[in-house]
């Protein structure tokens, strides 16, 4: 298990603080990993209905140890600001490394980026 942190926010959110949260988890060491997700809600029963279709931003992070170690640690993400959804828990590895499949097909064209924020 790890603990996962998956707060959901209004895409006017992508500006100010936040950057400054995931940025002081770098210093955290190889424990923590955090990333910012721009993205459309699909529809899709996983998901409220009133939440389909409007760009958000999730601020996602992984602590890999003590789960309540990881759920203190990634708090901040959480704390932020008041998320329009909360997707956070403890979850096991592979699981959280399928979480996105359901919502893109085998051979879709997907674009992934990666930078390392120093």
């Amino acid at each position: 298990m790890v603990a996962f942190a998956a707060p959901v926010y209004p895409i006017e959110k992508r500006r100010g603080s936040f950057v400054a949260s995931v940025i002081s988890l770098r210093v955290r060491g190889d424990e923590v990993n955090a990333n910012f997700v721009l993205w459309a809600i699909p529809e899709s029963p996983a998901f409220p209905a009133h939440l389909h279709g409007p760009e958000v931003l999730i601020i996602g992070g992984t602590f890999a140890g003590r789960v309540e170690r990881g759920e203190e640690i990634l708090r901040p993400l959480r704390e932020f600001d008041e998320p329009i959804l909360d997707m956070s828990s403890p979850i096991q590895y592979c699981a959280l490394q399928q979480l996105y499949d359901p919502f893109f097909r085998k051979g879709q064209h997907l674009q992934y980026w990666k930078a390392i924020l120093s």
